[in-house]
C-alpha cells in the first residue's frame, strides 16, 4: 500500500504506511528506503540521507540506496560524500551511466579537475556518443579558463545533436563573453528554439538587445523570462531601469518594489524608486527612500540633489537648503579634486556602487554547471504554510479525526481509568485540535450540557469538570472556567484540573498573540501569561513525568519569546515521549530562531516522519541543511 502511494505521488500518505511497515518489521531495509524517495520528493533531504543510511547498514549490496544517498548529498552541497557513494555504485554496476555523470558533476564542484578529466575519459570510452559528457568536459575547460577548447567541444556537441538548446546556449555565453554580440543573439535564437522554456536565454538577449538600444526588444526579452520565473531579480530589476528610459513609470515602481521585497536593503534599487516616486509625485515616499541610502552613502551627491528638490516642493525650505549647501561644499570640492567612474552600461550583481545605480545587472556566473541528471522524479504535494507554532494541549470531549489510515490518539496516564469509573457517555481525551462547533454539534452538546446540569450530582468533582470540557469544546470558555474554578475549590492536589484550567485561560488569553503581557479579565481574575505558568507549574510538580505539561509549559515560554526556556521544556517533554510530533514542530520553530537550524531541520524531519507533514513545506521554504 505504501508502494502504490509512492506510485501515484502521495508521498505523505506513503510515509505514513511505511511507518507502519517499520514499526513492525524494523529489520528490513525496504521501507527505510522507499520512506527515503518519499522524503526526498517533500524536500527532506537530511531525513532522507538518514534513511538511506539505515537501508545500507541493513542491505549494504543495494546500489540504489547508495544511489539515492548521493543525490540527498548533492542537495546538501556535501559533494564529498556523493562522490564517495556514486564511487560504490560504480564498484557494483560499472556501466551504470547516471552514477558516473553525476560523480564527474561532483568532482566538478570540488574543483576536482584531475579525476574529473580521468572520469570524462573513461565516460568517452564506455559511451562514445553520450553528448552529456562533452558538455561536462567543455564545463571543465571553462573553469580552468581554456574558452577555445570548450567553445569547440560545445560546437561537436551541436554537431552530434542538432536540437541540444543548452549546448546552443552555452556557445552564445562564449560569444557573448569576447563581445560578439551578434553571432551570440544568432546562437541564442537557435538555444531558444529548441530550449524555449530556459530563463537565462532570454536575460542574455535582453542584454544584447540594450547593448544594441533596442530597449522594446529587451523589455519583451524580459517580460518572457518573468513568464518562465516570476521571481527573477535580474529581470525584474533591468526591466524596471528599461521602464524608466521609455517613460513607463508606474510599471517601473512596481518592479523596484517586487525587488526591494527580495531584498530589502538593496540601497541601488531604493533609489532608482527615489527617482520615480520624485517623477510620479509621491515627495514623501522620495525622501523617505533616498534618505535610508544617503545613510550609508553620506557622499552621494546625487540623492541630496534629489532630496532638496522634494524637500522643496512638500514646503520644508530649511531642509533642502541644508541639501543644497552640502551639495555646493561638495561642487567646490569637485572642482579642485576629479573623480571619474569607469564607463561601463552594465554592473555586476554583488557590486555595489551607488554611482551604478543606473546600471544594467548582469548575474555573477554566466555559465552554470549543468543540472544533476536525477533518476528519481514526480509530482511533489509542496503546500506554503506559515512557520506557525502547533497550538497546546486540553481535554475533549470530541470524537477524533480520521486520518487515511486510522486515528490520531494520545495517551494521558490514568484518563482511561477515569472515564470508564465515571462511565461518560462521551469520552474524554487529550488533543490539541479544537472542538467541532457545526450546528448540530453546537445543539447536541447544549443538550448534554443541561442534562449533566439538572443531574443531582451537578456540584460534583467529576460532573464539573466533564461539563467545563464540553464548554471548552464549543468554545464557551466563561462558562468552562467557572466550572474549574469550583472544581478547584473542591480539590488543590490534581494535575488534571490545574492543566486544564491554564489551558483554558490560555484559549482565553489566546496563543501566540504578540503581546507578552496580554491579559483579559474573566470575573475579578485577571489571566496573564505568567498566571497561566503558575497553574501549569503545579501540575508539573503533581505530575513531573506527563509531556503534555511540559509541552504546554514550552509553549508558554514560546509565547513571550523565552526561547531557551521553551527549547528546554520541549526536549523534556521528547524524553518522556519521544513520538510526540508536535513537540519536535514548534522545538524546530524555537531553534530556527536560535540560529540552530542543522538541529531545526533535524527536528522538522522527525515531525514530518511521525505525521506533521506541514514540517516538509516548513524545511522546504527555509532551506534548512
Amino acid at each position: 500500500m505504501g508502494r502504490n502511494a509512492l506510485y501515484y505521488d502521495d508521498y505523505v500518505l506513503s510515509i505514513q504506511y511505511f511507518n507502519e511497515v517499520i514499526n513492525a518489521k524494523p529489520f528490513l531495509y525496504d521501507p527505510y528506503y522507499f520512506r527515503a524517495i518519499a522524503k526526498f520528493y517533500l524536500g527532506d533531504w537530511q531525513g532522507a540521507e538518514a534513511d538511506c543510511s539505515k537501508a545500507i547498514d541493513l542491505n549494504p549490496f543495494i546500489e540504489d540506496s547508495y544511489q539515492l544517498r548521493g543525490l540527498c548529498r548533492i542537495k546538501q552541497e556535501n559533494y564529498q560524500g556523493a562522490v564517495d557513494d556514486y564511487s560504490t555504485v560504480i564498484k557494483y554496476k560499472s556501466l551504470d551511466q547516471a552514477s558516473w555523470y553525476n560523480r564527474l558533476l561532483c568532482r566538478i564542484h570540488l574543483k576536482d579537475y584531475d579525476n574529473a578529466k580521468k572520469d570524462i575519459a573513461a565516460i568517452h570510452t564506455k559511451w562514445p556518443q553520450y553528448t552529456k559528457a562533452y558538455e561536462l568536459e567543455a564545463q571543465v575547460c571553462i573553469m580552468t579558463k581554456d574558452t577555445l577548447r570548450a567553445d569547440s567541444l560545445y560546437q561537436l556537441v551541436t554537431e552530434k545533436d542538432k536540437e541540444n538548446g543548452e549546448a546552443w546556449g552555452a556557445r552564445a555565453i562564449i560569444a557573448l563573453s569576447k563581445g560578439n554580440l551578434e553571432k551570440a543573439d544568432t546562437l541564442l535564437d537557435r538555444a531558444i528554439k529548441y530550449s524555449p522554456d530556459i530563463v537565462d536565454f532570454y536575460v542574455d538577449k535582453a542584454l544584447i538587445a540594450f547593448k544594441f538600444n533596442r530597449l522594446r526588444d529587451a523589455m519583451s526579452n524580459y517580460d518572457k523570462a518573468l513568464e518562465l520565473d516570476p521571481q527573477n531579480f535580474p529581470a525584474h530589476y533591468n526591466r524596471g531601469l528599461l521602464r524608466t528610459e521609455v517613460g513607463e513609470d508606474n510599471k517601473a515602481i512596481e518592479d523596484f518594489d517586487f525587488v526591494l521585497g527580495l531584498e530589502p536593503d538593496n540601497l541601488l534599487a531604493l533609489f532608482n524608486r527615489a527617482v520615480l516616486y520624485e517623477k510620479t509625485g509621491n515627495y514623501k515616499g522620495a525622501i523617505k527612500d533616498v534618505t535610508r541610502v544617503i545613510q550609508q552613502y553620506p557622499h552621494f551627491w546625487t540623492g541630496y540633489a534629489l532630496r532638496a528638490r522634494c524637500r522643496r516642493k512638500t514646503g520644508n525650505a530649511k531642509g533642502a537648503a541644508d541639501d543644497e549647501r552640502k551639495l555646493m561644499i561638495a561642487e567646490l570640492d569637485r572642482t579642485f579634486n576629479h573623480k571619474r567612474y569607469a564607463n561601463k552600461s552594465t554592473r555586476n550583481r554583488r557590486e555595489a556602487n551607488i554611482e551604478d545605480y543606473q546600471k544594467i545587472v548582469v548575474d555573477d556566473d554566466t555559465a552554470g554547471i549543468t543540472k544533476y541528471a536525477e533518476e528519481y522524479r514526480g509530482k511533489v504535494q509542496y503546500r506554503n504554510v506559515e512557520a506557525q507554532a502547533k497550538p497546546i494541549f486540553s481535554f475533549s470531549a470530541s470524537s477524533p479525526r480520521i486520518s487515511a489510515i486510522g486515528n490520531k490518539t494520545y495517551y494521558w496516564k490514568g484518563l482511561d481509568k477515569w472515564n470508564k469509573k465515571h462511565d461518560v457517555q462521551k469520552p474524554l481525551r487529550i488533543t490539541n485540535e479544537p472542538g467541532y462547533t457545526d450546528e448540530g454539534t453546537l445543539k447536541q452538546y447544549s443538550a448534554d450540557i443541561a442534562t449533566l446540569s439538572s443531574r443531582s450530582d451537578s456540584l460534583q468533582e467529576s460532573n464539573l469538570f466533564l461539563r467545563a470540557v464540553m464548554y471548552c469544546d464549543v468554545k464557551d470558555y466563561s462558562s468552562a472556567l467557572s466550572c474549574m474554578e469550583k472544581c478547584l475549590e473542591k480539590d488543590t492536589t490534581s494535575a488534571i484540573l490545574y492543566f486544564q484550567i491554564a489551558a483554558l485561560k490560555q484559549y482565553t488569553l489566546g496563543f501566540m498573540t504578540n503581546a507578552s503581557e496580554g491579559e483579559k479579565v474573566h470575573g475579578e481574575t485577571l489571566f496573564t501569561l505568567h498566571s497561566i505558568r503558575d497553574d501549569l507549574k503545579k501540575a508539573h510538580k503533581l505530575m513531573p513525568d506527563n509531556e503534555f505539561i511540559c509541552y504546554n509549559l514550552a509553549c508558554n515560554y514560546m509565547n513571550e519569546n523565552d526561547n531557551n526556556n521553551a527549547e528546554a521544556q520541549f526536549s523534556m517533554a521528547l524524553r518522556i515521549n519521544p513520538r510526540l510530533a508536535e513537540a519536535y514542530y514548534n522545538r524546530a520553530l524555537v531553534r530556527m530562531k536560535l540560529g540552530e537550524k542543522v538541529k531545526a531541520a533535524a527536528d522538522l524531519s522527525r515531525a514530518g516522519e511521525l505525521g506533521l507533514y506541514d514540517a516538509y513545506s516548513i524545511l522546504r521554504q527555509n532551506r534548512l541543511k
